[in-house]
């Protein structure tokens, strides 16, 4: 969704996260031991599993980057669709502010042609 600034009328532009903020936003609902910040913490964390639980994890961990990989499509999708609609935005508002300026040019030189006649 595109809105306007207030002070110049013009839209908005959609907010666009970088890669790891955007990785974090998504797996954190996802898998939290996946998150970035966590991940170097993971050996520690885990170090007296067995074998068969770190399978385990291993198997939720590999879960989790399917689900997130689908989070990321729709994550895109919805972007593309927002920077889409902010460029028609921007396009339909300098359009307006053309033909605005260009009605106050004609409005202009049609009061001159008025009072020369």
């Amino acid at each position: 969704m595109t809105t306007h600034s207030s002070s110049t009328g013009m839209p908005t532009p959609p907010q666009i996260k970088g890669g790891e903020e955007v990785y974090n936003m998504i797996m954190k609902e996802i898998e939290p031991d996946l998150v970035s910040s966590v991940m170097d913490t993971l050996d520690e964390k885990y170090a007296e599993e067995t074998e068969e639980e770190k399978a385990k994890r291993m198997k939720r961990y590999a879960a989790a980057f399917v689900e997130y990989e689908k989070q990321y499509q729709e994550y895109m999708v919805r972007k593309k669709g927002e920077v889409k609609t902010f460029g028609r935005s921007m396009n339909q508002s300098i359009e307006a502010e053309n033909m605005s300026g260009e009605a106050g040019i004609l409005g202009d030189l049609e009061s001159q042609f008025s009072q020369t006649s």
